[in-house]
C-alpha cells in the first residue's frame, strides 16, 4: 500500500448511497509527513538534556526530524520486501 506524504492523518470511511461499498475520505488537519515529523522531533527532543537545547541547534533539529519523516515515507512506498 503507498502512502503519500501529503495525505491527511486524518482518514474516514463513506458508504455509498445503495450501502454496497465504503470510501475513504481525508479530512482537513495534519499530513501525514507533518505529523512524522513531529514524532521524530518528539524523539529527539525526549533525548536532550534541556540545558543543551540552544537556539543554534533548533533549526537544525527541526532539519533533522522533516528529513526522517520523508525517509520513512520512502521507506513506507518500497517494494515489499521478502522475509
Amino acid at each position: 500500500m503507498k502512502t503519500e506524504g501529503n495525505d491527511s492523518i486524518h482518514a474516514t470511511t463513506k458508504q455509498s448511497d445503495d450501502q454496497s461499498s465504503y470510501k475513504f475520505i481525508l479530512k482537513d488537519g495534519l499530513t501525514k509527513r507533518e505529523y512524522f515529523a513531529g514524532l521524530a522531533l518528539q524523539g529527539i527532543l525526549a533525548t536532550q538534556k534541556s540545558k543543551d537545547i540552544r537556539f543554534s541547534l533548533e533549526d537544525a533539529y527541526t532539519i533533522v526530524a522533516v528529513k526522517y519523516a520523508d525517509m520513512l515515507i520512502k521507506e513506507l512506498n518500497a517494494d515489499q520486501r521478502e522475509e
